[in-house]
């Protein structure tokens, strides 16, 4: 990330795509998903999860669960996780279309960047859960790791 999302406004990340409410502390969900995303052992997971203290969320405009993340960055390590995305987990319901979604941890530059849930919905947004599912409907998280 080459620019400085700034910490308590910013409506549009640096892909474009608008969130759609302001910047504010994790859900309670939103931080238990987050931290099972980062349950990897791996090199530079340790400071991922380091920075989850220094982070505030922004769920995206197109009315799903997704969020994107910025990260205070002063008291937070920079992680040498490069990988997009660097985590992917899935359901462990795979039959049912409503029931059925994969989750993608985004790390930029070392930073984590947001957690985007996919889902198999005819209509994205408008059918999509607005709240991602509980930590027992996840299988183990797997990474996709790169490092610098």
């Amino acid at each position: 990330m080459t620019d400085e999302r700034r910490w308590n406004d910013a409506r549009v990340t640096e892909d474009g795509h608008a969130v759609r409410e302001d910047y504010r502390p994790l859900t309670r969900r939103e931080r238990e998903i987050l931290e099972m995303l980062l349950t990897i052992d791996a090199a530079g997971f340790e400071e991922l999860r380091a920075q989850v203290p220094h982070v505030r969320a922004a769920r995206w405009s197109c009315g799903c669960a997704s969020f994107d993340l910025i990260v205070d960055r002063e008291p937070a390590p920079r992680s040498s996780v490069t990988a997009r995305p660097a985590v992917e987990a899935t359901t462990k319901e795979r039959d049912e279309v409503n029931l059925t979604f994969d989750l993608l941890l985004w790390v930029e530059e070392g930073w984590l960047a947001g957690v985007e849930i996919v889902d198999y919905v005819e209509l994205h947004g408008e059918a999509s859960p607005d709240e991602i599912p509980p930590l027992d409907a996840w299988n183990e998280p797997q990474p996709r790791v790169q490092t610098t």
